[in-house]
């Protein structure tokens, strides 16, 4: 039977035999790409990825509604955040309905994923309403941030990990690299729970890292900061050691939470966290040191007793042998310091003691601390160590450190002189029991002989032969 087909002029003839049957089949191999591409942007047609709706309900939303939608979920949240307005003339103006992304310059797309992720921070505190859904309905449907945008969405909305808002944003995205993990959030539709994203943290810092970032965002709400705060803390306590890693990579995030004075939230989290690690982790002298003097530094004047706590911690746990005068001076400049932080005062005094010694200029402000704060159970151990001190000084041979020397020993002198004031009767006992160890270790004259000068004129200068 003869065969119709197409001629090159586009008429229609006859035309017998087999041949034009197999170039027709080569045609249609040939088209059949086309025709499948065809067929899945008609079945892209049917579904559209929503935040909001059913893939069939999204994908009878034209661009115009997509975007009024955006634009009444940011006119609800300015009443929270009217900062957001100024999105409106960018993101949102009607002809970003005809942005096609891949017609863009390389740097129009730097500045639009900057717009972008801008408006994600400053909606994530509000993620758990609806207007700020809408916001992030807009973006996926409009700019496709569900593919091009997966960091910039998990800042927005991670801090809200154990909610199912979050696990429907998961769903939308392809979690690939350091998200692989949230591939299983996806399959099963199941929260991410706190333990298995610290977990995830242990096994690739880059994700605690990126928690640490979200939690120093200016625009960072207080969810942000708690999951800082929490995922932190579970991290350090599953570990057995803490490891330098985990140490590094916290530290960064920890010293500018403890300088943020403006944001309460976040400096008090990172006192807890400061704590925490410095009770797992064996820091570096200087490391230590740092922290002290920043906790110091950034203290609330108005309310310094977390902080005086959180340098308890550190020097409990620390024990630093020294400390450097800038941490010293700090710690001095504090406005007042409660009475139960025993174990920065154990620490912190003799440290001070053997710097003044050693030709530290702390001495002002170790005799400060001493005199102005309730010292309590600390006072026969100052006194001892200035003791020791002075005695040490005195067996030094003379040379060219003895001028230096001479200073240190006059310090050290009018600090016992001003703790024998303030605390007479700890004084009383502490003379004697210094008398009756330099008597039992055969120094008793030198030891005599420096509390006569010492307290010369004073109730505590020793008298006769029984002190």
């Amino acid at each position: 039977a003869p065969h119709r087909r197409f001629s090159e002029q586009g008429g229609l003839r006859e035309q017998g035999g087999g041949r034009d049957a197999v170039l027709l089949a080569s045609q249609l191999a040939a088209a059949r790409p086309q025709v499948q591409a065809a067929r899945a942007d008609a079945g892209g047609l049917r579904s559209r990825p929503s935040l909001l709706f059913s893939p069939s309900e999204a994908a009878e939303l034209d661009n115009e509604a997509i975007r009024n939608i955006g634009v009444s979920g940011l006119q609800e949240l300015l009443a929270h955040e009217p900062s957001l307005g100024r999105f409106e003339k960018t993101l949102f103006v009607r002809g970003a309905a005809e942005f096609r992304r891949e017609n863009q310059t390389a740097e129009v797309i730097r500045s639009l994923d900057g717009s972008i992720r801008a408006l994600l921070g400053a909606v994530s505190p509000f993620f758990l309403l609806r207007p700020a859904l809408k916001v992030i309905e807009f973006l996926i449907r409009r700019y496709s941030a569900h593919q091009h945008n997966v960091d910039a969405l998990l800042e927005c909305a991670l801090p809200y990990h154990t909610t199912l808002q979050f696990v429907r944003l998961v769903q939308l995205i392809e979690p690939q690299g350091r998200w692989l993990f949230l591939a299983g959030v996806k399959k099963t539709g199941s929260p991410l729970s706190r333990s298995v994203l610290a977990g995830c943290c242990l096994r690739d810092l880059s994700v605690l890292q990126f928690i640490c970032g979200i939690a120093k965002a200016e625009t960072a709400g207080r969810t942000a900061v708690n999951l800082f705060l929490t995922v932190s803390c579970e991290a350090l306590a599953s570990e057995g050691s803490v490891t330098d890693g985990l140490a590094l990579a916290l530290m960064p995030t920890l010293l500018e939470g403890l300088r943020a004075a403006k944001r309460p939230d976040m400096q008090s989290a990172s006192y807890m966290v400061g704590s925490l690690l410095s009770r797992k982790a064996l820091l570096a002298a200087e490391a230590s040191d740092t922290l002290l003097r920043v906790i110091a530094q950034y203290a609330p004047r108005a309310d310094p007793a977390p902080a005086v706590l959180t340098l308890a911690a550190v020097c409990h746990f620390q024990r630093p042998k020294e400390l450097s005068e800038e941490t010293f001076s700090a710690i001095a400049k504090l406005p007042s310091l409660p009475a139960n932080v025993e174990a920065l005062l154990g620490v912190l005094l003799p440290c001070m003691v053997q710097h003044v010694a050693e030709g530290g200029t702390c001495g002002d402000d170790l005799k400060a601390i001493a005199t102005s704060v309730g010292v309590g159970a600390q006072v026969p151990c100052v006194a001892e160590a200035v003791i020791d001190e002075c005695l040490r000084l005195a067996h030094e041979d003379d040379g060219p450190s003895n001028s230096r020397e001479q200073a240190s020993a006059q310090q050290l002198h009018a600090l016992l002189r001003a703790l024998a004031l303030r605390y007479p009767s700890q004084m009383d006992l502490v003379v004697t029991d210094v008398l009756k160890r330099g008597s039992a270790e055969g120094a008793g004259d030198e030891v005599l002989e420096l509390l006569s000068v010492t307290f010369r004129g004073t109730r505590h200068a020793p008298v006769g032969e029984g002190g």
